[in-house]
C-alpha cells in the first residue's frame, strides 16, 4: 500500500484481484496480476473487508490520482501522453484493446507509486450519491477514449451496487505492512 499525500489514509499501489482463501473472498493487489472487472460494489467491498481494509473514498481515490494540490490532469502529470496509461487511442484497433496485469503500463504511475488510476479497469468507491443503492466509479475502462480519462471530471458516475461492472482497490486508515 501507498501513504496518500496527507497522510491520514493508504491506497493499494495496484488494482486488484478477488482470491478464495479458506472459503472467503479476499482482495489481493499485486504487480503482474490481472484484476477483476466484473464484480458488484457488495463484492469488492467485502473482499476488503475480509482482508481489514475498506473501499477508497472518492476522496481519497482524486487525492491520489491528481496529487496533493488536487490539480495533476492525469496520475503521471498535466500532459497527455498516447499510451502511457491502458486506455484506447482512436488508432487502436478494437482487437487490441484488453484488460492488463497491474503495473504492465509503466509510465501509468503516480509520483507517489500508485499504478492504473485510469485505464486498465473502472473502480468501486465507497461514494454514496443521493439514491442509496448506488455507488460512484472513478478511473477508465481500457476501452474508455484516451484524453478524456483524467483524475478529475465533471461528470459523476454512478451504478447499482449489485451491478457487475468494476473493478476495485482498497485503503486503510493506518498505514498498515502489506
Amino acid at each position: 500500500m501507498v501513504l496518500l499525500n496527507d497522510h491520514d489514509a493508504c491506497m493499494d499501489r495496484y488494482e486488484a484481484r478477488i482470491v478464495v482463501r479458506n472459503g472467503r473472498a479476499e482482495a489481493v493487489s499485486a504487480s503482474g496480476t490481472v484484476p477483476d472487472i466484473n464484480l458488484t460494489y457488495v463484492e469488492a467491498e467485502q473482499a476488503c473487508r475480509n482482508v481489514g481494509y475498506r473501499l477508497c473514498t472518492r476522496a481519497e481515490w482524486t487525492r491520489a490520482c491528481a496529487g496533493p494540490s488536487g490539480e495533476r490532469k492525469f496520475p503521471y502529470g498535466d500532459t497527455y501522453v498516447s499510451h502511457r496509461c491502458n486506455i484506447s487511442e482512436m488508432e487502436d484497433p478494437i482487437e487490441s484493446q484488453h484488460l492488463a496485469p497491474g503495473g504492465q503500463f509503466s509510465g501509468c504511475v503516480t509520483p507517489e507509486g500508485i499504478s492504473d488510476l485510469i485505464g486498465n479497469a473502472l473502480e468501486w468507491t465507497d461514494e454514496t450519491p443521493p439514491q442509496a443503492d448506488q455507488r460512484e466509479l472513478r478511473g477508465a475502462m481500457y476501452s474508455h477514449p484516451g484524453p478524456s480519462a483524467k483524475c478529475v471530471r465533471d461528470e459523476r458516475f454512478f451504478l447499482v451496487m449489485t451491478e457487475r461492472s468494476a473493478g476495485f482497490r482498497c485503503c486503510t486508515d493506518a498505514a498498515p505492512a502489506r
